[in-house]
């Protein structure tokens, strides 16, 4: 939820504090995530490497956020958004890789 209020108000520059607060729950949440094992683990005939590739993935979501955190406090709205569209690509393909529902 935090991510789309961003990109709702990332244009802003009024906001710019509120994004930088909300960023940092992002990556306090990817960093507990990154701590535990995807839902459908136990299934899986590879559980080290199922894990082992969510683990890249949250990496890699991590790595954008922190692309996003650096453009938003540079203000660099180009940066920023092409920040965003990788979070929303790394998003689309972690849930299709790990089969989570969105609610």
């Amino acid at each position: 939820k935090s991510i789309k209020l961003i990109k709702r108000q990332m244009a802003d520059p009024a906001k710019k504090a509120d994004n930088l607060e909300l960023i940092a729950k992002v990556k306090a949440a990817i960093e507990k995530a990154h701590e535990l094992s995807p839902k459908k683990t136990d299934k899986q005939p590879d559980k080290a490497a199922y894990t082992a590739k969510f683990k890249d993935e949250m990496g890699d979501l991590n790595k954008a956020v922190g692309d996003l955190e650096a453009a938003i406090k540079a203000d660099k709205p180009d940066d920023a958004k092409k920040a965003m569209d990788k979070i929303y690509q790394l998003k689309e393909k972690g849930h299709k890789d790990f089969g989570v529902d969105e609610d």
